[in-house]
């Protein structure tokens, strides 16, 4: 209707319009178009002074609510959307009667992303002042747990309590931002503080780590892609620093896992059989070198997979030993 807005739109850019306030004291914020908002409301950055300028160091996104209800995700492709965000990830919820500005870490986010999709999904925030990591109770509700966070409208005047915010808040980005960093590479865990207290440094209590040891084989397949492209890259660099049995130990757990997990790397077209890596090519020319006396060995990899196979049968010889010595006893 011309002459008119929507009420609950004009309601929640008040919202924004306070989020906006506080993070663009903290550094940049892009707010999201009405008809672009597809989730997150601004787009920010942490920046640090140097001389004149100010130097943008870490990344993040918010999506801000007018309350404190349930963030709710109801269908799988929004679970997906969430589980897979790139970067670090806040809620800030507003309470316009008490003009109250509340900013909660998502990082239960990860525990969730463990098992497969559920139906729907809640992660709750809580109004306490003391906080604790994210746990697993119910696969479609996750606690916040308390604010990380919590600015009334007198902080605005006060620089030093502004200040000192920013610098909780800091770490709190560089701790999701790790935990996005392990999600994108396969790496299923997640690292964040035991407990914590609203407006306080986050490393008081120690850390928690929650992660998988039995994930899926899709799952498995993703952190192996991750880990050949690890160790081939460092494993050859290891090599270039004159660190050879840093290379070979390198070279053999790549070809290893290279020969024993066929169904997980078939679908890659880097890491599936049909391509040598320059690690596995230049150890095993080494290996055929020293190993040749006086007949050229059979194949380019014969004189890895040899010493690999003389490694299996003596963990078989140790386990054998291990077990006679069990039944002995």
């Amino acid at each position: 209707m011309v002459g008119a807005v929507t009420r609950n739109f004009h309601s929640g850019g008040r919202s924004e319009l306070l989020a906006d306030y506080l993070f663009s004291g903290w550094g940049t914020v892009t707010p999201a178009r009405r008809q672009d908002d597809y989730g997150v409301d601004l787009y920010c950055t942490l920046t640090e002074n140097v001389g004149q300028r100010s130097i943008v160091t870490d990344y993040y996104s918010v999506q801000v609510k007018s309350n404190d209800d349930p963030w709710l995700f109801t269908s799988a492709d929004e679970i997906r959307w969430l589980l897979e965000y790139p970067t670090s990830l806040f809620l800030a919820c507003v309470d316009k009667s008490k003009t109250v500005l509340s900013i909660y870490q998502t990082m239960p986010r990860f525990c969730a992303g463990f098992w497969e999709i559920p139906p729907r999904l809640e992660l709750i925030p809580a109004v306490e002042d003391e906080g604790r990591a994210a746990e697993w109770r119910n696969a479609e509700r996750f606690s916040l747990s308390a604010p990380i966070v919590r600015v009334s409208l007198g902080d605005f005047g006060d620089d030093a309590k502004l200040a000192a915010m920013q610098r909780v808040f800091r770490r709190w980005v560089e701790i999701d931002s790790l935990n996005c960093d392990l999600r994108r590479m396969g790496i299923l865990r997640f690292r964040m503080p035991s407990s914590y207290g609203v407006n306080e440094p986050p490393d008081r209590s120690g850390f928690t780590e929650l992660g998988v040891w039995r994930p899926t084989r899709a799952q498995l397949s993703r952190a192996l892609i991750t880990l050949l492209e690890v160790v081939d890259c460092v494993g050859d660099q290891l090599r270039g620093h004159g660190d050879r049995t840093g290379a070979l130990y390198a070279a053999l757990l790549f070809r290893y896992l290279r020969m024993s997990r066929e169904a997980e790397l078939w679908s890659n077209p880097r890491w599936n059989r049909n391509v040598s890596s320059p690690l596995e090519m230049n150890i095993s020319d080494a290996l055929n070198t020293a190993m040749e006396a006086g007949a050229p060995l059979g194949y380019m990899f014969e004189g890895i997979d040899k010493l690999l196979s003389d490694l299996h049968t003596l963990d078989l010889h140790r386990l054998e030993a291990n077990d006679a010595l069990s039944l002995a006893a």
